[in-house]
């Protein structure tokens, strides 16, 4: 079976390929000058001379021919990679440049969504100032009531409070709810210590009073140590606080 050939099989060097085909040209002519009469071989020395010169001129023009060729060739390839990685780098560049820019825009965005938020919050903080103090205030004497009503400790405290300051007392009369009148009067002599030189005390029942009412009367004056005075005075505190800022 024979062999087809193809292009790319066949690899010779075009410098050496223009060489072969001028010496064989050459080679040729001078035979055709031997194979004639010596008479005529003079007459024609010249003519074959100049022939063989100029065979030769074109075989070193194709070749240098050819040797510029392949260097402008791979010049041209070396231009076209150089071209191509400074291409990569430009593109490489950019995409770094635009990323960066896109990172700043996405944080600007972030940046300006919290402030939003903040802004948010503080104008519905400002707006419901008064429902989140009543609110904070309704939980808190829900936390005292249910304290008082578990714990007798906690209006023993309360009625302390109001007589810490008082002695050399004669007597002493102290108003409470239906809920602590009870113990009251059954802590009675415990209420009458509490206050120095006090001969006597006296308990009264307020009716309808709220739980935690702790009114206390001397010959000094009224002490009132209640848990809705006391949580009326925290109220006014921070509205004048809230007041007070918004003049700043």
């Amino acid at each position: 079976m024979s062999k087809i050939l193809k292009n790319t099989d066949i690899k010779l060097d075009s410098s050496y390929q223009m060489q072969k085909i001028a010496k064989k040209e050459i080679q040729q002519e001078e035979k055709k000058v031997s194979d004639q009469p010596e008479t005529v071989k003079k007459k024609t020395d010249y003519v074959t001379q100049a022939k063989v010169d100029a065979y030769k001129i074109v075989a070193e023009a194709r070749e240098v021919a050819q040797n510029i060729k392949i260097s402008t060739v791979g010049r041209m390839k070396i231009d076209m990679e150089a071209a191509q990685l400074q291409g990569y780098e430009e593109g490489l560049k950019i995409g770094r440049a635009e990323a960066y820019q896109e990172n700043l825009t996405v944080l600007d965005e972030l940046h300006s969504l919290i402030k939003s938020i903040d802004e948010q919050r503080e104008a519905y903080i400002k707006s419901n100032e008064e429902n989140i103090k009543n609110l904070v205030i309704d939980i808190a004497r829900k936390l005292i009531n249910t304290e008082i009503s578990q714990d007798s400790k906690a209006f023993i405290s309360l009625y302390k409070n109001a007589v810490q300051d008082y002695s050399n007392q004669e007597w002493v009369k102290i108003s409470v709810a239906d809920s602590e009148y009870e113990l009251a009067t059954a802590s009675a002599d415990l209420l009458q210590s509490l206050v120095k030189g006090a001969e006597y005390i006296d308990v009264v029942k307020l009716p309808g009073a709220p739980v935690g009412t702790c009114v206390v009367e001397t010959a000094s004056g009224i002490a009132d140590a209640s848990v809705e005075s006391q949580l009326t005075r925290i109220s006014d505190s921070v509205a004048r606080a809230q007041a007070a800022q918004r003049y700043e």
